[in-house]
Order: structure tokens, then C-alpha cells, then sequence
């Protein structure tokens, strides 16, 4: 009766899928693409506007249906990513974690979770992080992920003398023990949709510092949950980590504000009674 396409490359496949029959299409966009050729961009602009509803991730998300592919509001369908909270539960103490993973207790861990490429720009995260620990040497930056910059990130850190500090995790099936040990989460996206990541670390009261590209200014409250970087320059962003490491009382309280803010907004079931209700609706 209907065929949901995920993601914005399977789109037009799906779409295809359904000429000539009687199924109900819904097309989906999850962040803001990047780097899309013109003609590529009419396939996507064509595809939205042939479906029966287009699903968004966020509300930011759906702003960028309307501008970018002229998609009539009333046919988008805004339904925000769910996390499993039981994945995220914490296995071991932090203090084992950090040992197993050879950083110092005392440090002040900073926790990257995500795909190693030019989009996350994770090279700016290590360049300002090698500002920063140079007036704070108690620091430590964890790079969860695979990529294909993994190679050259590995090597930029020990261009800039951090590679003692930066520890490159790879694929981890423990990144509820991880937000844990964290003292912060960051992420320096060129853009996102809504990051699964931020939401999961937020659950689980790890406070985040983000760029303005992760698109998460409709769930972060900069200085109240989080903060987001409103420039992104390398001096600006570590400027921003310094001043948090200073002071871990305001830490402390944005990360409680972000358990409480995300866990009721964010839970899985919430996402699966409204993507049940999208589909008995769709016509």
C-alpha cells in the first residue's frame, strides 16, 4: 500500500518503484545535502514534489525542503529522530572505561562520535582542541568512527603534537559507556539534519558544543543545555572549550538540563507513534 524511502539518494529509486502502480510514496530528507550537481538537484526537487508526503527530521530540516526545492509546507511531515535509551545505559564505571582506553581520570575528556569525513569536519575539532590544551594540558579528545580521513587525521594530530591526547577509537558497541565517561560531546559539522549523536549524548547528561552546521538550534539552548558555536573559527571554538572546562558548574547544569530536554522529547516510541500515524494519514 505505500513505500517509505529513507534517505535522499534512494529516493528517486523508490519513486520509480511506484510508476504505474497504486502505492502511496514517501520520500525523505534527513539533513541539509552537500556538494548535489544540478542535475541532481532537479532529480531530488522532481522526486519531492511527486510524492505523496516528505518526511523531515527536524524543523530545519523541512525550512530547507521549502527554500531549496520549493516543497509546499503543508506536505511536509516534521517527525524528530528516536533514540533507544537502553542502548544507552552505562555497562561499567567511568573511571574503568577511561582506563581501558588509557586516559587520565582527572582529565577533561572531550568525546567525538561519528563518520570520519570532510562533512563532520573533525579536522577543525583537532586543530582547535591543540589551541585549547595548550592552556589546558589536563585534556583528552576521543574519536569514535571510521572514515575516509581516518588516515589523515591520524596524522594531522601528530603534526600538531596532540597524538598523545587524541585517541582514535574506530567503531565502538559501547557508546552508552562512552557518553558516560565523557565530560563533553563535540561536533563541528559543515551540516546535519538532526544528529542521532547530540541526542544520545544529551540523554545522557553530556553536555555538547556544537557549530552552527549541526542544525540543533531548535534543541539546543546555548548556555542553558549546551552550547553552539556562533563563529566558526578555530580560535572561536577553542576559545568556547577553554571556557567550559573552567567552569564546571555551568557544566554540571547543562547536562542536566540536556537529560531532562532530550529524553522525553527523543524517545523511540514517540517517534514510532507518529511515524504510524503519518502513514495511516498519508493519501
Amino acid at each position: 500500500d505505500l513505500l517509505h524511502s529513507w534517505l535522499i539518494d534512494d529516493n528517486p529509486y523508490a519513486w520509480m518503484a511506484t510508476v504505474g502502480t497504486r502505492l502511496r510514496f514517501i520520500a525523505s530528507l534527513r539533513s541539509r545535502p552537500t556538494r548535489r550537481d544540478p542535475l541532481r538537484k532537479r532529480i531530488d526537487r522532481f522526486v519531492f514534489n511527486s510524492a505523496q508526503c516528505v518526511l523531515a527530521n527536524s524543523l530545519e530540516v523541512r525550512d530547507f525542503l521549502v527554500e531549496e526545492f520549493r516543497i509546499e509546507e503543508k506536505r511536509i511531515e516534521v517527525i524528530e529522530n528516536g533514540i533507544d535509551l537502553s542502548r544507552l545505559t552505562p555497562r561499567r564505571p567511568k573511571e574503568a572505561v577511561r582506563t581501558e582506553n588509557e586516559t587520565p581520570i582527572e582529565d577533561f575528556l572531550v568525546l567525538f562520535v561519528g563518520r570520519l569525513d570532510k562533512v563532520k569536519r573533525a579536522d577543525f575539532l583537532l586543530e582547535s582542541f591543540s589551541l585549547a590544551i595548550k592552556e589546558r594540558p589536563n585534556m583528552s579528545l576521543w574519536m569514535v568512527g571510521e572514515g575516509p580521513m581516518k588516515e589523515e587525521l591520524a596524522n594531522l594530530a601528530a603534526n600538531l603534537e596532540i597524538d598523545e591526547k587524541v585517541h582514535f577509537l574506530g567503531t565502538r558497541s559501547d557508546v552508552g559507556d562512552l557518553y558516560h565517561a565523557a565530560d563533553l560531546f563535540a561536533l563541528c559539522s559543515e551540516t546535519e539534519g538532526l544528529p542521532n549523536v547530540v541526542v544520545e549524548s544529551m540523554a545522557c547528561g553530556t553536555p555538547v558544543l556544537l557549530s552552527g552546521g549541526a542544525n540543533c538550534s531548535d534543541l539546543v539552548s546555548n548556555g542553558e543545555n549546551g552550547w553552539i558555536c556562533d563563529e566558526m573559527t578555530i580560535d572561536r571554538f577553542s576559545s568556547l572549550l577553554v571556557g567550559i572546562v573552567d567552569t564546571p558548574q555551568n557544566r554540571s547544569a547543562a547536562g542536566e538540563a540536556a537529560r531532562e530536554s532530550s529524553r522525553e522529547r527523543f524517545s523511540i516510541e514517540k517517534m514510532l507513534k507518529n511515524l504510524k500515524k503519518m502513514y495511516l494519514e498519508v493519501e
